[in-house]
């Protein structure tokens, strides 16, 4: 009997990440495996739980060729990049990741508007396009309302994963 999942997903599953978040990455794989994988994520959780390991995995699944190959960091070499502010993570071209810029706490309106505007194009490996949006919960009220017409009506392959720590505070 197939596995659900790919070769890749369950190597993770069984060596690389951490055992509460093997529920929600068989779900992915499950619902991508299947074809019905929604364009809209939201990866919630306390600070610390993995969720950006999560994001940064189905950012790779979600833009790899038809080769496997994807330019993405690894989990274990994105921590570094985290601690930077993600400057490294962003090599793939289709991989979009929003984070408040320095000396804010917030999203802002004009990141935002950024980010639906890189969607809106097409994408540059033909693979689809991916939003990372950490955290989704600093969004500002404008910002949430810029986001509206791209998560409700999103592109052809376009996927939002919207990482929270707070759900709640999301506007």
């Amino acid at each position: 009997m197939a596995r659900p999942i790919s070769d890749s997903a369950y190597q993770t599953l069984s060596t690389g990440i951490c055992p509460w978040l093997q529920a929600p990455l068989l779900q992915f794989e499950t619902a991508h495996g299947a074809g019905r994988l929604g364009h809209g994520w939201l990866l919630a959780g306390p600070r610390g739980v993995g969720k950006i390991n999560l994001a940064l995995f189905a950012a790779r699944r979600l833009l790899e060729g038809k080769d496997g190959d994807v330019r993405i960091l690894e989990a274990v070499e994105a921590a570094t990049a985290m601690a930077q502010r993600h400057e490294p993570v962003d090599r793939h071209p289709d991989l979009h990741w929003v984070f408040p810029e320095a000396k804010r706490s917030t999203l802002t309106v004009e990141q935002i508007r950024e980010a639906a505007q890189a969607l809106s194009l097409t994408s540059l490996t033909g693979q689809g396009r991916v939003l990372v949006l950490e955290p989704a919960d600093a969004m500002t009220t404008a910002a949430a309302n810029a986001l509206l017409k791209t998560l409700e009506e999103p592109g052809a392959d376009t996927y939002l994963l919207l990482i929270s720590h707070q759900p709640g505070r999301l506007p």
